[in-house]
């Protein structure tokens, strides 16, 4: 059997190994080469790019004509034939594109470039619309200008808006795993060097709409792969907190991140801690070229510089044991809350009964100048948001304590595959003698932090089994492996140390002293682009590359 007379289903199982860019030009290709061979043609508009704004005017007009046939002889639209849609110019008309996508019902994919032809009502009409389809989702925002104009500093133009409007999209049988927001640097033009004005503000306010977005129904159950590219903005104390917590919602947890690019940020040498200590499951961080990471240099007289890689390493290994200890002192803090209210409330309570029973009544009217409300605040209630119902009920069924219980919590080993730094300040990164230096110090500094970690499981595993016995009165928990809700619990997120946990806080070592489940993560100073730098094999920019299928 030749190419040209295969069926229809192995040219459909072909076509879908070639990559969405090029997938339209190839069944282009092929249905002129072969026109008499059965060539799918659904798969010219299975993949939409958009590289000329003459494009999407023409696109939109063909996608109405036929929807208008539909409506009068029926059959299936060229509309619904739209999966993948990529915008990649900077002069579209932004109304035409608008109406363009809202004919757009079974996208899946979506990338735009945001140019200063968009305002952020453009976005908020179009993200008001809510896409159930959608699982990819990429903006990226260039709204530069090269002449000066003052007209969104004064109306306040600003794209917190269409994160907002993102965030509002309900959570029900939907699922976001990509999502990309990244704002291109300003690299001003040296034919006008002379003539530098302020250029447009994308976001005024990053913390609070970042944190809602990454916080919210939509992503938390769902997001994996996040890209936040804000050039000199810090953006982890959005990452890390919930600034508007849902109480019907349930606890907040947060969102299972896989890989992270913060890129270009304001990110400082302590924000990796926090970033692995609250994504636990994440596996590959990217920080490129971002402000206020590495202030040191590397030259020829390397002393110091050394050593921030030795003790980073060792930092990202010990990233369970500051979980663990965390979360043990919130469970502390909130049951010594707990036996303050309650003291609290029978001192109350008994002042009040003994205070009725001497009161004696008064003459004249009465409830006219008594006070029916109190201006005193109650006493606030600090609940950790890991903590479930069934868990709060259960606890309050129980006899009241008057010292918390003693509570150990295992550490859990790192999860993170690859690191990827591009540090600016490195002179030559690329030269295989500085990777060599700077590799060596990193892993030297995770096998330090490893046998830390391993030899306090260890300890922890030997308390578990006397406490099997009877001889210890600690109540020790672990963080579950799967992100479920049991009810059986009373905290989200932890569960009881069964037998069968020893064995595996007792794991078989190599001949190296160290387990031989716990590899070392890749360690990547290349720098983004495949022509940046060399990069290693399955670090983090060849891993993000196959997700986003783009490097802005």
């Amino acid at each position: 059997m030749s190419f040209d007379n295969l069926p229809v289903e192995l040219y459909s199982t072909i076509l879908l190994h070639i990559p969405p860019r090029f997938r339209q030009q190839t069944v282009l290709t092929l249905s002129r080469a072969l026109p008499l061979s059965p060539i799918p043609l659904s798969y010219l508009f299975h993949s939409v790019r958009i590289s000329h704004p003459d494009q999407a005017v023409t696109l939109n007009q063909r996608l109405r004509a036929t929807n208008s046939r539909q409506d009068t002889q029926g059959g299936e639209s060229l509309a619904s034939l739209v999966f993948e849609f990529s915008l990649e110019t900077w002069k579209v008309d932004a109304d035409v594109l608008i109406n363009l996508i809202s004919l757009l019902q079974n996208l899946t994919s979506l990338r735009l470039w945001i140019g200063p032809n968009f305002a952020p009502e453009h976005l908020e009409e179009m993200f008001s619309r809510y896409m159930p389809n959608l699982r990819h989702l990429s903006l990226r925002f260039r709204p530069y200008v090269q002449k000066a104009t003052y007209f969104q500093f004064l109306k306040g133009a600003y794209f917190d808006s269409t994160l907002a409007a993102i965030s509002a999209w309900p959570p029900s049988s939907h699922e976001l795993p990509t999502l990309s927001i990244v704002q291109d640097p300003f690299l001003p033009d040296p034919s006008q060097i002379k003539q530098r004005f302020a250029q447009p503000i994308v976001f005024f306010r990053l913390d609070p709409v970042l944190s809602h977005l990454v916080h919210s129904p939509l992503s938390c159950g769902s997001l994996k792969y996040l890209r936040i590219r804000v050039p000199a903005r810090a953006i982890v104390q959005a990452l890390i907190t919930h600034l508007n917590p849902r109480p019907d919602l349930g606890s907040s947890m947060p969102p299972l991140i896989e890989l992270l690019d913060a890129s270009t940020c304001s990110i400082l040498d302590t924000d990796i801690d926090t970033l692995l200590v609250t994504f636990k499951k994440l596996k590959h961080l990217i920080l490129d070229r971002c402000v206020n990471l590495l202030r040191g240099g590397t030259g020829p007289g390397m002393g110091q510089e050394l050593e921030w890689w030795s003790a980073l390493g060792k930092r990202c290994a010990l990233v369970g044991v500051r979980r663990a200890r965390e979360k043990e002192k919130e469970i502390k803090a909130w049951f010594e809350t707990q036996i303050r209210n309650s003291a609290s409330t029978e001192n109350d309570n008994t002042n009040t009964g003994t205070a009725a029973n001497n009161r004696r009544p008064k003459r004249g009217r009465k409830g006219l100048a008594t006070a029916t409300m109190s201006l005193r605040a109650p006493t606030p209630s600090i609940m950790p948001g890991s903590l479930s119902n069934a868990g709060k009920a259960r606890i309050a069924t129980q006899p009241k304590l008057s010292v918390p219980p003693k509570i150990q919590i295992i550490p859990p080993l790192p999860s993170l595959l690859s690191l990827s730094l591009s540090p600016t300040i490195i002179a030559h990164p690329t030269s295989p003698e500085i990777r060599d230096l700077v590799t060596t110090e990193f892993e030297k500094g995770w096998r330090d932090g490893m046998r830390v970690l391993w030899e306090k499981r260890g300890r922890l595993g030997a308390s578990i089994a006397r406490n099997m016995n009877g001889s210890t009165k600690t109540r020790f928990l672990k963080f579950k492996e799967e992100d479920c809700e049991d009810v059986a619990d009373d905290f989200e997120g932890l569960e009881e140390i069964g037998p069968d946990d020893l064995k595996i806080l007792s794991e078989p070592v190599n001949e190296n002293g160290f387990p031989r489940l716990t590899d070392i993560p890749i360690l990547c100073i290349g720098g983004p682009g495949q022509d940046g730098g060399i990069h290693r094999d399955s670090c983090g920019h060849s891993v993000s590359q196959g997700i986003w299928a783009d490097e802005p």
